[in-house]
């Protein structure tokens, strides 16, 4: 496969279409962040990556780890006395908007089986009725037995829904309930299954033959983990197959990115990681987001291989280290410009945004970064004649959000936002360029090889 030049003329990687092609592949096996997570872990040790707890030399150490799978690390660290210099780190998060199965999901009315969600995420709740669904589930059973529940991805697999009311029936008389037709959280009930009205009235119910037919306990699904995600493959988009949509370009354009520049990082002689967290959908809370001590937890694991115990060194390692947060960004609609400033919103096809702050109104909530490190990022885009554009997401107090970025700056880390625009955001079904995917890739990689951790405080 022919490789992309860089300035310096080295191979920098995959061209846009096989590059694609990965992705694609990628984002149809992995729908799920515990899917992406083992995809993750499963690729490093192909690559020769450690487990923890497997002894090595105490030379260069390239270590995979997870928490409870659900978010994890990779360490490539090549020379440890110098660990307290702090590390070129990529991050970004596995979790996507989706909807999650109540404790106690199951319910029928006029003999229709449904299962009763609650949506996590920032979605327009009208977008999930009326497509197909894919269940996915896991957990441990009362003996302590690990199960897993995918159904809906083979083409020979049942798929689930969420009903909507005909238009037929959503014209309100006058005194009539207003807003009767519009689609609220409790609306959102998975259609699966159908009573046989020829049973007898001592039939099972729904849930008795929906948990004999997965093999589950009720009480499994109160302590399991279940979710309902969009039955549609990414596919890609146009006449001239430039795009690529699918369900979770936001966040696994960047994680998927991220992987492929750690994997062939070329540049020897450095301390780098790739952390992706869950939960940042939803605020980032919890001891799977970056709102918690999940990289000084990882730390840990390198410290101890190196029989190291020096606690100030490892916290001096973290404020040293410098972030490269990967999410994506809001590209401009042909359909709904007002939102959005023109000069300062993503295009697709035109490359990465360098995203200088987030929050939203007055900076709320905000992680700003640095001059020094974007204008670092950007002479090195130009020197690779990489493209690159600025990205806000929407003009001020129209719009907002944020990324893990805050989340590690709290810990002391230095770090900036970078990512691809997408059309849809949120949605069961995100739109994003090629071109922009393959810059964002060799821009996380040209981070890696070539940026320069600068000493902050003077």
């Amino acid at each position: 496969m022919a490789k992309k030049q860089g300035a310096s003329g080295a191979p920098t990687g995959p061209d846009e279409q096989e590059l694609a092609r990965q992705y694609v592949e990628f984002l149809g096996r992995c729908k799920t962040g515990v899917e992406v997570c083992d995809f993750i872990h499963e690729e490093a040790l192909a690559q020769g990556f450690l487990e923890k707890g497997q002894a090595h030399d105490k030379g260069a150490l390239r270590l995979s780890l997870r928490f409870n799978d659900r978010c994890g690390v990779l360490f490539s660290i090549s020379d440890f006395s110098k660990i307290g210099d702090g590390l070129k780190i990529l991050g970004s998060h596995v979790d996507s908007p989706r909807l999650d199965l109540k404790p106690a999901p199951p319910e029928e009315k006029f003999g229709v089986g449904t299962l009763q969600t609650r949506y996590y995420g920032g979605i327009k709740k009208h977008h999930w009725v009326g497509i197909p669904l894919e269940l996915h589930g896991r957990g441990r059973s009362k003996s302590g037995a690990r199960f897993a529940v995918k159904i809906g991805r083979q083409a020979d697999d049942p798929v689930f829904t969420i009903s909507d009311l005909a238009p037929h029936l959503g014209h309100q008389p006058d005194g009539g309930a207003t807003n009767s037709s519009q689609i609220s959280a409790e609306h959102l009930n998975v259609i699966a299954g159908l009573a046989d009205p020829d049973t007898p009235k001592d039939k099972k119910s729904f849930a008795e033959g929906m948990l004999a037919a997965l093999g589950l306990e009720a009480g499994d699904f109160v302590t399991g983990e279940f979710e309902a995600v969009p039955a549609m493959q990414p596919r890609f988009v146009g006449f001239e197959k430039k795009m690529i949509g699918a369900y979770g370009h936001d966040n696994r354009a960047c994680t998927f990115a991220s992987l492929k520049a750690f994997l062939e990082m070329q540049k020897a002689g450095q301390n780098c990681a790739f952390i992706f967290t869950d939960r940042e959908e939803v605020g980032s809370q919890g001891v799977h987001g970056a709102d918690s001590n999940i990289l000084e937890r990882f730390l840990f694991e390198v410290f101890e291989a190196f029989d190291e115990k020096d606690y100030f060194l490892l916290r001096k390692a973290i404020s040293n280290s410098v972030m490269l947060s990967g999410d994506v960004n809001v590209a401009l609609d042909p359909s709904w410009p007002g939102p959005t400033d023109e000069r300062n919103s993503g295009h697709l096809g035109k490359g990465v945004c360098i995203a200088k702050y987030t929050g939203s109104r007055g900076k709320r909530m905000a992680s700003e970064a640095d001059s020094s490190l974007v204008s670092q990022m950007r002479n090195i885009m130009i020197e690779d004649k990489l493209p690159w554009q600025p990205g806000e997401l929407g003009k001020v107090d129209f719009g907002g959000g944020g990324t893990v970025a805050m989340h590690f700056a709290r810990q002391g880390v230095q770090v900036f936002d970078m990512g691809p625009p997408i059309l849809s955001m949120h949605s069961p079904y995100e739109v994003m360029a090629v071109a922009d995917l393959q810059t964002t890739y060799l821009a996380y990689k040209a981070f890696l090889e070539r940026f320069v951790i600068e000493d902050p405080v003077t």
